[in-house]
């Protein structure tokens, strides 16, 4: 490359050659400040026009735009690569500011130094082909000198070199807007012209310029930019309408599976349908073929028949020539009898042939009928045995539904209320332990008490023990009366301590109380967890129900798939036997009018066996009715006799109950007949008391009103006890007669619907049954007519084997017989030959003139003899006749004979001539003979017509006859095989009247059996209801004796308590007794003694022992009051009342014991 041509342009990019630096620097320094404000301007242009456009992949092109170019085949394919240049031309005017930034030096490149470091960079490069041109047009233009006018100071210009500049930077740039404004089919021509005209008007090298390419390839990014959103919308369109006809080929797809597998299923139904029919086909090609083959046996035989009848003919013929004798026509006639008899025999099997397969038919097309008949009654007994097992199915999911329900409020009411009643017993239970354990408190407060007061006693008898030392030593006379009270005192102390014991060992029994009170506790809880376990037993019943209702669901579903199963075997074979029956009626039109006849004669038949049968089954039905009753009439007693025993011992049972109850009255009569004992005895004392002071007697009856009041009051609680514990255990007893009762019930509710389910089970078997027995019947059946279909062909195939060899038979004996005859009369026609020569002999002998004629005449007559007809040559020549004969002889074999019986008479012409020419042969002339022989011929021919005549109404009667011999035979083979018929008929009447009966013997023994298995299971069901209820009576004895032993052990109970109640009341009065006297006796002592210190000792006496006394009432009335609160609730009140009352007359008690004593003191 030449670098010392002229510059490139700004947007050429090729070398500048060097001119005068000075002219330059001073048009540049010039263009100074209006290029910077120009680059600044630019750059804000730029910045802001380039910040929404998107240059991908133009950054990589525009940094190297020169190297994109490297082609050398870049000048002859200007057009192929329009986007790298307009790509390289936005980068190259994107750098083109970069050139004209000021460095921090301020020195301002040069377009020469510009050039030059271009120069250093493209010096590689071998893409400026079209700026060679261009420098060498620069050359001549430097040359003659015109450079300087072509710098202005404007730097445009409007000159003609001004126009190539343009012209050349337009198509030399690496954009090539020039080619694409000509060659572009997107750009309007007349932008285009405006573009190139603001081009050309802009000045040079200036941003105006610069712009006008901006603006160009703004528009060309836009116009790209809108050209890919049209591709990207033309492309998505596209794709959808690709997208829709994928939809569309897919569901066509679908579709066409879809139709291929319905069409290979309807070739697969074709395909069997088309094997069905091409069986079908088969089956009637065989028929088809078979019949063929019958009627060419039959067309054979008619043929044969036509022979043996030909045969016959001439067998006539030539008895009519041989003979008239009657010897030879009863012969022919016999023949003729055995071969209609034989033609008779074979027609006769034929027709029994015939019969018997219209009889098949005929009996098949009933049979099929009939079963027709018992499909469409077998597919209606199914229909309503469906509906009915619905009905059934639904009505038992109802009933179990119910008894769900039922079950679930029996075991909430049963539930709520055993676990009310038992809360409402534990809380009692709790009550009464919270009470007894108060009782125990308190008894242990009064035994802590009573130890104190011993402890005082003994600290008090020191003390007394210490003053009556004392008093000893000061009074030795008074130890004794000391020692006397001490005496005293310890038997008071032993009585103390005795009473302590007794209460404690009343506490002990209240302790075995609380013991057997947390026992009937645990029974009770226990008494819950076998309600629980009997409870969850229910639940697990009703499930084993549901388990066997699904079970039986599941059956009747299984049942269900097989009916449908038969069903459709049913239509198929229905569908089969439409086809058949088709083909059966169409053959069995024309035989419907003797099937009347054997219905007819079947009808009287059935209702024969008709009555046979309903006898037989009224003498079955008796005798079984009457087993039956019987049976069950064992079976009621049995079941009677045992629920008997059961009523017995439950009433024995009740009778015992009864008898305890009684014993229980009669204690507690006799408990109150003894507490009324005690309080006559008790009146009696204060009878014999009352000769004791007023105030003792007052004391007692007060005392003894209160022993009355109490006793009244454990009387009291004694009886409302008894009577709760009577009305508990009655209620208990009533409970578990009810509970016995309702399970029983449900139990027989249970039993019951078991039961039912099992017949419903049994009848549904025995459906089914009969259902396999009908289809086997019917299968049974359909083998039967077969093999009877097989049997008759091979019956007919024998037939005709048999007619064939019989046929066979009679022609060998036609054979046979024919050539007999031909035999016989080939002899007889030896002998005529032979006499009619003898006769011409003579003839000949008598006349010599005539030997000539008479030779060629016995030569003829000889010739014609030895062939069969001797006839004269003249006239066998001449005459009609023997043209005749020659043509029958040539058409049929019947000319032979027709030759003989014509010839017969020439033959007895001949004797007669002979005869009467023999007297006098000599005296006979030539014409005369002449003359003779033909009036012989005349009246031959005339004798010929009378026998053909003869010969055909002859024929005519046999025909007549053969004919009506024909139909009588047909009639007697169409009667006989009637009658063979109606045999057949009846033989397989019989044979099925022998399988039905079979049948039904079979029926009833099966129907026995499952009456004995039914009367088995509900024998085994009562006794396993009898066990379940002996279980349930065990269990209630159980109970009944746990409530016994309760009741007994309450009973024991209180009547120890009763006893120690009596025992301490004893002994408390008894020690108040003696007490008192001793008191008395003490106070007679004192008095004598010392007034004052003996009454102040009688006092202390007297008060401690009121004291315990009233301690003591005190603790019995608590007793008492705890005994009544056990009881009832309301003896509470009373009791405390009466405590109150009590303490007031305790506390009142001393005053009124000690006035007496000192009274007593005062009156001694």
């Amino acid at each position: 490359m030449d670098f010392n041509g002229p510059g490139t342009s700004i947007f050429q990019e090729t070398p500048l050659e060097a001119f005068d630096s000075n002219a330059q620097r001073e048009e540049e320094k010039e263009a100074l400040e209006e290029q910077r404000r120009r680059d600044i301007e630019l750059k804000d242009i730029l910045e802001t026009a380039f910040n929404d456009v998107s240059f991908d992949n133009e950054d990589c092109s525009g940094v190297n735009f020169s190297f994109n170019h490297s082609d050398s085949n870049y000048v002859s394919e200007p057009a192929e690569m329009p986007q790298e240049r307009v790509s390289n031309d936005t980068i190259s005017s994107i750098d083109f500011g970069k050139h004209f930034i000021n460095e921090k030096n301020q020195e301002l490149q040069t377009p020469i130094r510009h050039l030059k470091s271009i120069r250093t960079k493209s010096i590689d490069f071998n893409n400026h082909h079209e700026s060679d041109k261009y420098s060498d047009q620069y050359r001549s233009i430097q040359q003659n000198g015109s450079l300087h006018d072509i710098v202005d100071a404007s730097g445009g210009g409007g000159d003609a070199d001004a126009l190539l500049h343009y012209n050349h930077c337009i198509r030399s740039n690496s954009l090539g807007t020039y080619n694409s404004i000509k060659e572009s089919k997107f750009i309007n021509p007349e932008e285009n012209f405006s573009l190139c005209k603001q081009y050309q008007n802009t000045d040079y090298n200036s941003t105006e310029q610069l712009q006008v390419l901006y603006d160009i390839r703004v528009r060309e990014v836009h116009r790209l930019t809108e050209l890919i959103d049209q591709m990207r919308n033309n492309h998505e369109i596209e794709r959808g309408e690709l997208n829709r006809q994928l939809a569309f080929g897919k569901a066509e797809n679908e579709r066409l599976r879809m139709t291929e597998s319905e069409l290979k299923n309807v070739i697969v139904a074709n395909k069997s349908e088309i094997e069905n029919l091409n069986l079908e086909m088969d089956s009637l090609k065989k028929t088809v073929s078979n019949l063929e083959e019958c009627r060419e046996n039959l067309l054979i035989e008619l043929e044969t028949s036509k022979m043996t009848v030909n045969d016959l003919e001439r067998k006539i013929l030539a008895i009519e020539k041989g003979r008239k004798d009657k010897t030879a026509v009863m012969q022919y006639e016999a023949d003729i009898r055995e071969l209609k008899e034989k033609h008779a025999d074979s027609i006769k099997s034929i027709s029994d042939e015939l019969n018997r397969c219209k009889n098949n038919l005929d009996r098949t097309v009933a049979e099929n009928e009939e079963l027709k008949h018992k499909v469409i009654q077998m597919s209606q007994i199914n229909d309503e045995n469906l509906a009915k097992k619905s009905e059934i199915i639904h009505r038992l999911s109802k009933q179990i539904e119910e008894s769900q329900e039922q079950c679930e409020k029996f075991m909430k009411n049963s539930f709520s209320e055993d676990n009310i009643k038992l809360q409402m017993e534990i809380k009692l239970l709790k009550d009464e332990n919270c009470a007894l354990s108060s009782k125990i408190e308190t008894l242990e407060k009064n035994l802590a008490n009573v130890e104190v007061e011993l402890k005082q006693y003994e600290c008090l008898s020191n003390f007394s023990a210490f003053e009556s030392n004392e008093l000893s030593d000061r009074n030795p006379d008074k130890e004794n009366e000391y020692s006397e009270i001490n005496k005293k005192l310890r038997e008071e102390l032993y009585r103390a301590l005795n009473s302590q014991k007794g209460r404690r060992q009343e506490i002990q029994a209240l302790q075995a109380l609380i013991m057997k009170k947390d026992e009937q506790i645990h029974n009770m809880a226990e008494k819950e967890r076998l309600f629980l376990a009997e409870a969850s037993k229910f639940r697990e019943d009703i499930g084993d129900h549901i388990a066997e209702l699904k079970k039986f669901e599941s059956l009747t579903a299984q049942k269900e798939s097989e009916n449908k199963r038969l069903k459709d075997l049913l239509d198929k074979a229905e569908k089969e036997f439409e086809t058949k029956l088709k083909v059966f009626e169409e053959k069995c039109q024309a035989l419907e009018t003797e099937n009347s006849f054997l219905r007819k004669e079947v009808a009287d038949l059935k209702t024969k066996l008709g009555k046979d049968k309903l006898d037989g089954l009224t003498k079955y039905n008796e005798e079984y009715m009457k087993f039956h009753n019987d049976s069950l009439r064992r079976v009621r007693e049995e079941t009677q006799e045992s629920f008997k025993l059961e009523i017995l011992g439950k009433d024995i049972e009740i009778e015992n109950l009864r008898k305890e109850m009684e014993e229980v009255k009669n204690l507690y009569v006799e408990v109150y007949n003894e507490k009324e004992n005690l309080l006559n005895q008790f009146e009696k004392e204060r009878v014999n008391l009352s000769s004791v002071d007023l105030d003792d007697v007052k004391k007692l009856q007060k005392e003894l009103e209160k022993s009355r009041q109490r006793i009244l009051e454990l009387d009291l609680t004694l009886r409302q006890q008894y009577q709760q514990e009577v009305g508990k255990l009655n209620a208990t007893i009533k409970q578990l007669n009810f509970d016995l009762e309702k399970l029983k019930k449900e139990k027989g509710h249970d039993v019951n619907e078991k039961n039912k389910i099992l017949t419903e089970n049994e009848l549904l078997k025995s459906e089914l049954e009969q259902i396999t027995a009908e289809k086997n019947l019917y299968f049974l059946n359909c083998e039967t007519l077969r093999k009877e279909v097989d049997q008759l062909r091979s019956d007919v195939e024998i037939l005709r084997e048999n007619s064939d060899k019989e046929r066979n038979r009679s022609e060998e004996e036609h054979s046979r017989e024919i050539e007999d005859i031909r035999s016989k009369y080939e002899i007889k026609i030896q002998k005529l030959n032979k006499e009619i020569e003898l006769m011409l002999t003579r003839s000949i002998s008598t006349d010599s003139k005539y030997t000539s004629p008479m030779k060629n005449a016995g030569k003829g007559f000889r010739h014609v003899a030895s062939q069969g007809s001797p006839v004269p040559v003249q006239s066998a020549s001449t005459s009609p006749l023997y043209k005749s004969s020659t043509q029958e002889s040539c058409t049929s074999p019947i000319s032979e004979l027709k030759k003989d019986i014509k010839l017969s008479p020439y033959r007895g012409s001949n004797r007669d001539a002979s005869i009467l020419t023999d007297p006098d042969p000599k005296h006979l002339s030539k014409r005369e003979v002449v003359r003779m022989m033909e009036k012989l011929g005349t009246k031959h021919e005339e004798e010929m017509i009378t026998l053909e005549n003869n010969y055909k109404l002859e024929i005519m009667k046999l025909e007549k006859k053969w004919q009506s011999e024909v139909d009588s035979i047909r009639e007697k083979i169409r009667v006989e095989m009637m009658n063979l018929h109606v045999e057949e008929l009846q033989e397989l009447q019989e044979k099925h009247r022998i399988e039905m009966e079979n049948r039904v013997e079979q029926e009833k023994k099966e129907a026995v059996v499952a009456l004995i298995t039914e009367w088995a299971c509900e024998v085994q069901s009562l006794k396993q209801s009898h066990a379940e209820a002996l279980a349930q009576v065990e269990k209630m004895k159980m109970k009944y004796n746990t409530a016994k032993s309760i009741a007994l052990r309450y009973k024991s109970y209180f009547t120890s308590k009763a006893e120690q109640m009596k025992e301490e009341w004893k002994k408390v009065e008894e020690g108040y007794e003696s007490a008192l006297k001793e008191l008395e006796k003490n106070v007679h002592m004192l008095v004598d003694v010392r007034e004052d210190e003996v009454e102040a000792k009688i006092q202390s006496i007297t008060r401690a022992y009121e004291h315990k006394i009233n301690r003591m009432r005190m603790k019995l009335e608590k007793y008492e009051d705890l005994l009544k609160s056990e009881g009832k609730g309301d003896g509470g009140s009373s009791s405390k009342n009466s405590d109150e009352k009590e303490v007031k007359r305790s506390s009142k008690g001393p005053d009124k014991l000690v006035v007496p004593n000192s009274h007593l003191c005062r009156k001694i």
